[in-house]
């Protein structure tokens, strides 16, 4: 079985899914239905397959030195789809709640807080990792002055939007890289009290003038990077926020036929070399649209297990590159290592499948649940 094998992915998926049912059954259920229920599992699946595309970059590395996209399509899109789908669905879920909320107060103050608390106590996690991981391989020296070990660090505590250099000397470039994709998250976010007031909301002054100077910040730092077709992906969630508030919409994206529809404009996003041009994303939105209209691909998106790793999918995403490295970079190491195979390579995978969610269970549970949890406490202490 090569290491980009369509069933060798399916494997792993499965052992993921069989440890999250264990977990699901010794330690908590599955998270509540709700509104797009569907992005649960989503969420989860997508979270996972960054994990795999990960893991057949490190098959190459191992061998070459090289870091580089895979030599398939399809595990190229299990990267690059799996984050446009990340950018949709928050394009959806934000969007929507400015939609909901032309004719009730919105309270902005509790919105940031509610990101911060979200996104911050687990990044402050992985960057504390990279250090541990950083000093390790140096035995505990510092490689660099100390100016510049704290601006690495400040580089990094700014969730990358100025770079992510490798901490003392380290490849922390390749272990923390999927936190590539957050600064997209933010700005989108700063972006939203002045979309608020395009739709009909009367945000503050303050906030206004503070998202359009965030909103010209934005355009600057992603012209910079010549990545407008990466910002685009969240187009298609808000595209879908709209088609989701129209009742025909729904019913037709959850008939069977539909599903079918889905599941072939998903094969349509694979032919194409990257995710990150018009045509696969118009796919990859049509796609988007119909399962979170409702529609579940035959109950897919439903199963408990599903549900419960996309419920930790943010764990997933931005601890299973620690996880890959002390797998194959210290533990099989390189090409002398039974990792270079593709029996070998699979054996380390589908080990990595198991424990990166029990991983990403704990640090939910631990830390990422109670600074949600914590949102309104610290929204009413601002409000004092």
């Amino acid at each position: 079985m090569s290491a980009t094998s369509p069933l060798g992915a399916i494997g792993a998926l499965g052992v993921a899914l069989l440890t999250v049912t264990l977990l699901q059954r010794r330690f908590g259920a599955t998270p509540p239905s709700r509104q797009f229920s569907t992005l649960d599992g989503l969420r989860g699946y997508a979270a996972f397959l960054v994990f795999l595309h990960h893991s057949a970059i490190w098959y190459g590395f191992a061998r070459t030195g090289v870091w580089e996209l895979p030599p398939t399509r399809l595990y190229t899109h299990f990267g690059q789809s799996s984050v446009a789908i990340f950018f949709m669905i928050t394009g959806l879920l934000f969007w929507s709640k400015l939609l909901d909320a032309r004719a009730l107060a919105f309270d902005w103050r509790r919105l940031y807080v509610s990101r911060v608390l979200r996104l911050t106590p687990l990044f402050i996690l992985l960057v504390a990792l990279l250090w541990i991981v950083a000093l390790t391989m140096s035995r505990a020296r510092l490689q660099v002055s100390v100016p510049r070990a704290a601006l690495q660090t400040v580089q990094w505590l700014t969730f990358t939007v100025f770079g992510m250099p490798n901490i003392n000397l380290a490849p922390t470039s390749i272990i923390g890289g999927p936190a590539w994709s957050l600064p997209y998250e933010w700005w989108f976010y700063f972006s939203l009290p002045l979309a608020g007031f395009l739709v009909g909301l009367r945000p503050s002054r303050g906030w206004l003038l503070a998202s359009v100077a965030a909103v010209a910040t934005a355009v600057w730092w992603v012209s910079a990077r010549g990545n407008w077709i990466i910002a685009s992906a969240f187009l298609g969630g808000i595209a879908t926020a709209f088609a989701a508030r129209q009742p025909r919409a729904r019913e037709a994206a959850q008939h069977p036929v539909a599903a079918i529809v889905c599941l072939g404009a998903l094969a349509a996003t694979s032919r194409f070399e990257t995710a990150f041009a018009p045509e696969p994303l118009l796919f990859l939105s049509i796609a988007f649209a119909i399962m979170a209209c409702g529609n579940s691909l035959f109950g897919s998106l439903e199963w408990p297990a599903a549900r419960g790793l996309g419920e930790i999918g943010y764990s997933v995403y931005l601890l299973h590159g620690v996880v890959l490295f002390v797998a194959f970079g210290w533990l099989f190491d390189r090409v002398e290592s039974s990792a270079a195979a593709a029996n070998g390579h699979w054996a380390v995978v589908y080990a990595c499948a198991a424990i990166v969610p029990a991983l990403s269970y704990t640090t939910f549970r631990l830390i990422e649940a109670p600074a949600m949890a914590s949102v309104d406490r610290v929204n009413a202490w601002l409000t004092r």
